[in-house]
Parts: structure tokens; C-alpha cells; sequence
């Protein structure tokens, strides 16, 4: 099940696609229609991409503008100026299509917090935990992933929630990201809901300052009077000191890390400089392509996972495991979170160690739509 913005989104691209046929098709009449398709082309990749047109169509259009005119210079075709104007016309009313759905349904990612943040003010952040569990959406009538898919969640659950849109986490724990996951992402819900809250962070279509939307949510949630429904703590800290401390008592306590949120920041669409996340190690997913054989006291078990990520960089994940792990492996095609800390000079994940498996409805669009196929290797041909 998909969301009303991710249909419009699918509509919005099969009509690119069908205009594209029909401006590929006038590409026989020798005429400024070859513009008109590059446009269309361009408008297509963005869509797929999930971006908004309307600040870079102009940046597509210049180069076609120089193309036109040199083509007319050199006499090789008659230039029809209408052309050019259809082709913004089409353009912009592209970008209304399909920047509709993404305008009312903003998702934010954070950015990683590096040695450069070192320099910024700790106090104009808000600080809280970084929660490892679903992430999800409630849109004031459903539960969502982050992918727009429908979480089966049961009717008392969100029972007396409240209409508007709030960005959450759904969490049972410190540690228990694969209990959770089983929970959540089943079709038929169960009594373990029971166990589950809705830790919620933030509220994407206010206009407010975070600051402000943080004491918002407090308000609608103490209205609400949800046992599922709880606001994550936010708190401030004055030194980066007090910040490592913090993160050090976390982590320690089976936490997975921090979140900084810009007090005076407002939501916005895509990754956000004013959101930081900071952790001891790093972690990113991967797909199991093969399963290698182990050796010694694993000789009847998994020794390790070949594994490939997203932009086609291949390793070895051979540590993180428990024993019932390494007798029932990861499937073959099935994508992991593994941690890591930094890159090797070859640009591959340094230290990798196994952290748990990643749910297909978890995942990112980018990452599902990266490597449809994957060539598989048997344990036989990647065992040394």
C-alpha cells in the first residue's frame, strides 16, 4: 500500500514518459522538437530523482537556449521561437506536478556531525537520543514508513491522535531494532504493539523554529493523552566537552548515538546542514551477495558475508555475528546494516562488523532501486 502523494508521484511520471514518446516521435520532423524531448528528458531524470524542478529547470533550459541559437547560426534549421516557450511552459507545469507531493510530504535526512562542527555554538542545539528503531510518519490519518509504505499498526494504537503530521520513531528499546522491526513491519498486528511507542521528534509541515516545534509537539501530546504517543527529550549543552559526555554516557548504556537539531531551524525537504547526527561509529547497508564457509570453530557455520553496497563497492563482513547468526545467515539478496569507522585508501568500509538486518520496507528508495541485480556468487567461489 503506497500513499496518496506517492500515487500522485507514479501518475506525475507516467505522463513525463508518455509526453517523451511523443516528442521523441516528432524528432522524424527535422525541427526544434529535439529541444523539446532533451527538456522532457530532464524533467523525467529529476522526477526519478525525486527532486524539485522548479529552482534548476532554468539551469536546463540556458544550454538548450545556446544549443537553439547555434543551430540556427549555422543555417542547419529554421528557428521557431514558440519552441523555446513551450518548452518552459512544459517545464514549469512539470515542476507544479511534481513538486506537489514532496511539498506536502517533506522528508529530512540529517547530516553527519564532522571535525568542522567543532566551531559551532553547542548551545543554539537542541540535543536528544538517537533512536534505532522504524522510522515512520503519521500523517494525521495512518502510520507510514519512510517510504510511504502503510504500517499495519492496530486501531487502538493511534486511537485519539491528533490530525496533524508528526515524524517519529517507533521504539521498544535500546538494542532491540530486529524485535522492533518484526513488530512494526508485520501485515497482521498482534498484542506486542503493546510494547511499542511512537517517540515523536519533530512536525514536518509547521513553519515554526524547531525550537518552537518541539514545545508544539509537548502540547499536542499532553492533549492527546496516549500511552504510544511520547515526545523524544530534547535538552540543551554549552561545550563540545559536555557534548562527547553525553554521547559517551549513551552509547554506553546500549544507545546508539546523538541528534543535534539548530534551534532557530525550520523544517526543510532533503538533507539538512542544521540537523547533525553524531556517533561513535558510523553505519550504512549493504546486499548479501554470497555467504563464505568459516573455518576452524566455525568450519560448520557462515564465516563471513560478501557483501555489496549501493555504488557497487564489494567486501567482507566476517565479525558482529552471534553463533545462531552464523547457523541461519542472512538470505542471499537480503540487504544488512553493518558499522563501520571511516574508509580503507581502496574506499572500502573500515573494521565492518555485522549489525542486523535491514527490512526491504526499512529501506531507502535510493538504496532499493541500486542494484536490482546483484551477481551472486556462490559460497565455493568467494571461499579462500
Amino acid at each position: 500500500m503506497y500513499s496518496k502523494d506517492q500515487h500522485s508521484l507514479a501518475i506525475s511520471k507516467w505522463l513525463v514518459r508518455y509526453i517523451e514518446h511523443i516528442a521523441l516521435i516528432s524528432l522524424s520532423c527535422r525541427c526544434n522538437a529535439c529541444l523539446l524531448s532533451l527538456a522532457l528528458a530532464t524533467c523525467s531524470f529529476n522526477l526519478n530523482l525525486k527532486t524539485e524542478l522548479r529552482p534548476s529547470i532554468f539551469i536546463y533550459l540556458y544550454p538548450y537556449t545556446l544549443l537553439n541559437k547555434t543551430v540556427y547560426g549555422m543555417g542547419i534549421v529554421k528557428t521557431n521561437k514558440m519552441v523555446l516557450i513551450w518548452i518552459a511552459v512544459l517545464s514549469l507545469l512539470l515542476c507544479d506536478v511534481s513538486s506537489a507531493g514532496m511539498l506536502n510530504n517533506p522528508q529530512q535526512l540529517a547530516s553527519r556531525y564532522t571535525v568542522s562542527h567543532q566551531s559551532v555554538k553547542i548551545s543554539d542545539y537542541l540535543v536528544s537520543e538517537k533512536l534505532d528503531g522504524i522510522r515512520a510518519r503519521w500523517t494525521g490519518e495512518e502510520l507510514l514508513t519512510r517510504t510511504g509504505h502503510a504500517i499495519s499498526a492496530p486501531e487502538w494504537f493511534t486511537q485519539s491522535w491528533p490530525g496533524k503530521m508528526l515524524d517519529g520513531e517507533l521504539w521498544l528499546g535500546r538494542g532491540k531494532f530486529e524485535e522492533t522491526a518484526s513488530i512494526v513491519l508485520s501485515d497482521t498486528p498482534d498484542e506486542r504493539w503493546r510494547t511499542i511507542t511512537f517517540m515523536v521528534f519533530d512536525m514536518p509541515q509547521s513553519k515554526q523554529t524547531f525550537e518552537k516545534r518541539v514545545d508544539e509537539i509537548k502540547r499536542i501530546i499532553a492533549k492527546t493523552k496516549s500511552s504510544a504517543l511520547m515526545a523524544i527529550p530534547q535538552y540543551g549543552l554549552d561545550t563540545h566537552e559536555a557534548l562527547q559526555a553525553a554521547l559517551t554516557k549513551i552509547t554506553d548504556a546500549g544507545g546508539e548515538g546523538l541528534m543535534l537539531h539548530y534551534r532557530h531551524a525550520r523544517y526543510t525537504h532533503g538533507r539538512s546542514s542544521h540537523l547533525l547526527k553524531l556517533k561513535k561509529h558510523e553505519d550504512s547497508e549493504a546486499k548479501v551477495i554470497a555467504h563464505i564457509k568459516g573455518k576452524g570453530k566455525f568450519k560448520s557455520m557462515l564465516g563471513s558475508l560478501l557483501v555489496q553496497t549501493a555504488e557497487g563497492i564489494q567486501f567482507k563482513l566476517g565479525t558482529g555475528f552471534s553463533n545462531e547468526e552464523r547457523l541461519h545467515p542472512p538470505h542471499i539478496g537480503q540487504w544488512v546494516t553493518y558499522k563501520y569507522y571511516g574508509y580503507t585508501g581502496t574506499g572500502k568500509p573500515r573494521f565492518a562488523s555485522f549489525m542486523h538486518v535491514r527490512p526491504q520496507k526499512d529501506l531507502q528508495h535510493n538504496i532499493r532501486a541500486s542494484t536490482e541485480t546483484v551477481p551472486k556468487k556462490t559460497a565455493q567461489e568467494t571461499q579462500q
